[in-house]
């Protein structure tokens, strides 16, 4: 049988597949078009999908796509404001889940996974690229009964992003230490082979701080100079300890 094709996808995708578990049950959120979806499934590291987004529209166009690239019988599209609209039934499955959002808002990360926590709690693995409000995702996952066991950075169209990679597994949650202020701010996990783009992350997160601080500074605003100086020495402390 000849090999599927696979849809073009970005470096910050590529790598957001990469992280997911080899055989898993997936459950997309905010899956736009699906084409995260198809990678995965015409890659062989899905075994099957649920695709699921908040607009028709986008839905529409994955629908699309998924006969195009042939996927028909492995993702499921499913309209859902998160994952509201999913049945237990839904998850019936012999395969690991894994629950996969990219691109998404950190707050409304957190708050999907708060609102189903009955589904979340039938997952193995979370893969979460958030966009924002990191030191949040991170305090949910923990709270959530997940231990972070990898993170990747991607440097795409001037752009930073992190991939954190969480999983239930009791083994990895017996080998976890508390996490320290500054890593749930800047992570800790982070892979060898993105050491050189973190660093650089964190070296601008250090110069833009300081460069806000100054202006605040200028204006007189104490109180908000206090907090951004507490970012600076923790994004500092990230880097020294690298």
């Amino acid at each position: 049988m000849s090999a599927r094709k696979v849809p073009t996808i970005s470096e910050r995708l590529k790598t957001v597949a990469s992280c997911v578990n080899s055989g898993s049950f997936v459950i997309d959120i905010g899956c736009d078009h699906c084409l995260t979806s198809i990678y995965l499934v015409n890659t062989n590291v899905a075994s099957e999908i649920l695709a699921i987004d908040n607009k028709k529209g986008p839905l529409e166009g994955a629908k699309l796509n998924v006969s195009k690239f042939g996927c028909a019988n492995e993702i499921t599209l499913l309209l859902s404001d998160g994952l509201s609209e999913v049945m237990e039934e839904m998850l019936t499955t012999i395969f690991p889940i894994t629950i996969l959002m990219s691109g998404i808002g950190g707050g409304l990360a957190c708050q999907i996974l708060n609102n189903r926590k009955d589904i979340v709690s039938k997952a193995s693995q979370l893969v979460i690229q958030a966009q924002s409000e990191l030191f949040k995702v991170r305090e949910t996952i923990f709270e959530l009964g997940f231990t972070i066991v990898k993170e990747r950075m991607v440097y795409e169209d001037n752009k930073y992003y992190t991939i954190i990679v969480a999983s239930r597994d009791k083994e990895d949650s017996k080998k976890e230490k508390v996490y320290e202020k500054y890593e749930l701010c800047f992570g800790r996990m982070i892979d060898e082979n993105d050491k050189k783009i973190y660093s650089s992350y964190l070296e601008r997160e250090v110069k833009l701080g300081k460069k806000a601080l100054e202006a605040i500074l200028s204006g007189g605003n104490t109180t908000d100079a206090e907090g951004k100086e507490e970012i600076i020495a923790l994004a500092d402390t990230a880097l020294n300890k690298l």
